[in-house]
């Protein structure tokens, strides 16, 4: 599996026969495609992926091997009263018997219910500089009750944005790499965490 991030909530997910993009750019190819900005239509969906499986809806869902949990949040935009501003959907999904969760821009308190939909999971993709977000201390508090095995963050420009989340995460050490791959899920930690930046690409 190679785990690529292209900047903001972009990734690029190629296991051994499947390819999945969360949040995908012009350019990007993928089989499955996972939308957490709101409920898009298929008609919005980036140029050259007009064939790609689309998920935009909470849901479970089976895809070409791929088995995905399409879970619906809210960022920190949601008013009392009103369900559409600020709605969002996480992912927990299985992939290569890998458990990858996207939280994408959550902004609420993760409940019990959120909790028990993301599981046991694997590798984590978490917003480490976003204004739609939970507090940095409420999302430690939430990183801790997933409990996963590698943390990979988005939605952050630089290292300067970035190392706030690092100190308050009390990371001290991670490697840096262009693409993050794993050939198999005996190569993930089982008594640590391990924080692994990626480079914009």
């Amino acid at each position: 599996m190679e785990i690529t991030w292209h900047g903001k909530s972009t990734f690029t997910i190629k296991g051994k026969k499947t390819t999945l993009a969360i949040d995908p750019v012009e350019g990007s190819k993928a089989d499955i495609v996972c939308m957490t900005d709101d409920y898009h239509e298929k008609a919005e969906l980036v140029k050259g992926l007009e064939e790609a499986d689309m998920v935009n809806w909470p849901g479970e869902y089976e895809i070409k091997g791929v088995a995905i949990i399409a879970i619906p949040a809210y960022t920190n935009e949601q008013k009392e009263g009103d369900t559409d501003t600020g709605r969002i959907i996480l992912y927990s999904m299985l992939i290569d018997d890998v458990r990858i969760c996207h939280l994408a821009e959550i902004g609420q308190d993760f409940d019990e219910e959120i909790l028990s939909k993301i599981g046991g999971i694997d590798i984590l993709f978490v917003s480490a500089a976003s204004t739609k977000g939970l507090p940095i201390k409420k999302l430690h508090r939430a990183i801790e009750d997933i409990d996963p095995r590698i943390i990979i963050p988005m939605n952050f420009k630089d290292d300067k944005e970035l190392e706030p989340f690092l100190k308050e995460l009390g990371v001290t050490e991670h490697e840096t790499l262009d693409v993050f791959e794993i050939k198999d899920r005996n190569q993930l930690p089982d008594d640590k965490t391990d924080f692994i930046v990626l480079k914009s690409v």
